[in-house]
């Protein structure tokens, strides 16, 4: 994904998302109860996303499977969220998670991402300004 494509979606859509080094890609895993169930099928359910660390709150974006973008585009105060948390993975993923409405939400975020040649070197930065923690 062309960091040039994601300036012409927040542009065209007309977000208010400042593009700098503040995003990363993520995606939220399908429950263990449909890969037990559905197998294989139960990757269809991952959700695949961007997601936006302003002043003020989280921006999250849907993308397709392939990398389009979704409709789907919601913020989050950061003032309604708790128990805001990163572990940073080894070597392939790490790992955010928070509370928002009493829900747990839970991240994987590919350290390096082949198309995304920005994720590394986003997630070190967000990590260095304290967007996310330590």
């Amino acid at each position: 994904m062309k960091k040039e494509n994601i300036e012409e979606y927040i542009k065209s859509n007309e977000l208010d998302l400042e593009l700098n080094q503040n995003f990363l890609y993520a995606q939220i895993d399908a429950k263990l109860w449909k890969y037990a169930l559905f197998q294989a099928a139960a990757v269809l359910d991952i959700s695949h996303l961007l997601l936006f660390f302003g002043e003020k709150e989280l921006t999250i974006v849907g993308l397709t499977t392939v990398g389009n973008f979704t409709s789907d585009v919601f913020s989050i105060s950061y003032d309604q969220i708790s128990d805001f948390k990163f572990k940073k993975g080894m070597l392939l993923q790490s790992t955010l998670s928070f509370l928002h409405k009493k829900e747990k939400y839970i991240f994987k975020i590919p350290n390096v991402v082949l198309v995304a040649k920005w994720q590394k070197e986003n997630l070190n930065y967000l990590q260095r300004e304290g967007f996310i923690p330590n």
